[in-house]
């Protein structure tokens, strides 16, 4: 299986729109990684 990895910096209010765009253009899966999370931890 074939797949690319792309990196994409956003604000957080952007990321759901980011993830609908690249599913729209063909993306199986996104993976978000937020550094706020380690945060919270």
């Amino acid at each position: 299986m074939k797949w690319s990895e792309v990196s994409v910096h956003t604000t957080q209010e952007a990321v759901e729109p980011v993830c609908h765009i690249l599913h729209e253009a063909g993306a199986s899966g996104v993976v978000i990684e937020d550094p706020a999370d380690l945060v919270k931890l």
